[in-house]
């Protein structure tokens, strides 16, 4: 029989690698992509002027610049209606049109500059600030403008702000309009960096905010090293720095109307709220409670060590020393002893078999006070064999002792039982003075 493996999915990390590589394509590609998309529906509103070209061709062809001259009056006063489509608001020769109105009447040109009007609007899918403007189409025959001795076809420029392609090719009969097919890539990309970076500054204070809170009221030092909420939340909080921003730089167009920039940078920000109050969440939950002592060792309790319990009435029934807040952070305990020789062999039966021990049973705790201080030490090791065990960690040990002033001969140990291996120090009352990092039991089994 072939041996079967599970599937071990995606971890946290590699999702958010995934995610960070999608948004930095999307930044350049979705970009490129809606100007694209602006130029094909302009293009298309020059495909709806084809109709008025092809008659003003045929009018040249027939009776020359008279032609042209009896068609542009004609044209001018067809209904706007009759003019206007999906991406079109207004035709006229020699004279711009406006959106809504009617050509004014033709006086005559020697030019006869076809101006095209674009309706842009969010149904069409032109930003709205495009709305009004003008591409231009004038006519060149033999690459200046018509005459009335002119026997060549028509060939048109096209021109918006700018009228450099149709000048490359040598043409003359040249008028501009106001439209440039849209903003290009690289503007639109410079405005996008930097709403970005104004983003990113922002995100950066908010989580900086985040963390100076997490970090100096939930994770103390070194309880951030010996819990794995810490880790965690930063990982959340990167990626919330670093998407907000990149989504700004993907959805960011300054030729957006002010009210649906805004409502895009409502959302982004929501999203990136959202996604802090989950990272807060997810450290508040991993966070340490509590540092209890049990007989020869201390020990960091969080949420998960109470084994799925619901114990609020425990928790809530604890002296006001002992009790946490929100704003709190851990709160050092002791444990008392086992009222009758029931209630002993319970907590151990329940111990042995997977279930919870003292220090994982709030009803048990009590204030590490000066008279429980005393029943600590009892069990505690000279700091001076952890320092001999570990030299690594001398110097530290002096600094935390000296601050208290005492030497390191004057300080005893003991160690913490959490992910990583640390022990607390104590002075010979029992009080802690800080801690250091190494396993305190392995000091111990050599004594």
């Amino acid at each position: 029989m072939k041996p079967r493996f599970a599937s071990r999915g995606f971890t946290l990390i590699e999702l958010m690698i995934v995610v960070a590589i999608i948004g930095i394509l999307a930044a350049v590609a979705l970009p490129a992509y809606q100007d694209y998309a602006i130029r094909a529906k302009l293009s298309e509103a020059l495909t709806a002027a084809s109709a008025a070209k092809n008659m003003m061709s045929e009018s040249y062809t027939v009776d020359r610049t008279a032609g042209l001259n009896a068609m542009a009056v004609g044209f001018n006063l067809i209904p706007l209606a009759d003019k206007q489509s999906k991406y079109v608001a207004n035709l006229c020769i020699g004279v711009p049109g406006a959106v809504g109105v009617a050509c004014p009447p033709f006086a005559g040109s020697t030019r006869w500059p076809l101006y095209v009007t674009v309706a842009a609007s969010a149904p069409n899918g032109i930003p709205s600030t495009l709305n009004g403007l003008t591409f231009v189409l004038s006519p060149n025959a033999n690459l200046v403008a018509p005459v009335a001795a002119s026997v060549e076809t028509l060939d048109w420029a096209c021109a918006g702000t700018t009228g450099t392609t149709a000048a490359a090719r040598g043409m003359t009969n040249i008028t501009l309009g106001s439209a440039d097919k849209g903003m290009s890539f690289q503007l639109r990309l410079r405005s996008a960096g930097k709403a970005a970076s104004f983003h990113l500054l922002g995100s950066l204070i908010v989580a900086l905010l985040a963390a100076v809170f997490v970090f100096l009221v939930w994770y103390p030092h070194p309880y951030g090293l010996l819990s794995g909420g810490r880790k965690l939340f930063l990982v959340l909080v990167g990626v919330d720095v670093v998407c907000g921003p990149l989504l700004t730089l993907i959805l960011f167009s300054p030729k957006k109307p002010r009210r649906e920039i805004w409502t895009d940078m409502a959302l982004v920000i929501a999203i990136q709220l959202g996604a802090l109050v989950y990272g807060l969440h997810m450290a508040y939950q991993a966070r340490p409670l509590f540092l209890v002592h049990e007989v020869d060792r201390f020990r960091v309790i969080n949420l998960q060590d109470y084994l799925g319990e619901d114990l609020s009435v425990q928790l809530d029934a604890l002296p006001q020393g002992l009790k946490l807040g929100i704003f709190d952070g851990p709160v050092t305990a002791g444990v008392r002893d086992p009222i009758n020789r029931e209630e002993r062999h319970e907590v151990m039966l329940d111990s042995v078999t997977g279930g919870r021990d003292y220090s994982q049973r709030p009803d048990f705790y009590v204030p590490y006070d000066s008279v429980y201080q005393s029943k600590a030490v009892q069990r505690a090791r000279p700091l001076s064999g952890f320092v001999k065990r570990y030299p690594d960690t001398a110097a530290e040990a002096d600094k935390i002792v000296v601050s208290h002033g005492i030497t390191v001969g004057d300080a005893v140990f003991l160690p913490v039982l959490h992910k990583q291996d640390w022990i607390a120090v104590l002075d010979k009352s029992g009080r802690i003075l800080g801690f250091l990092p190494g396993d305190g039991f392995s000091v111990s089994a050599t004594r």
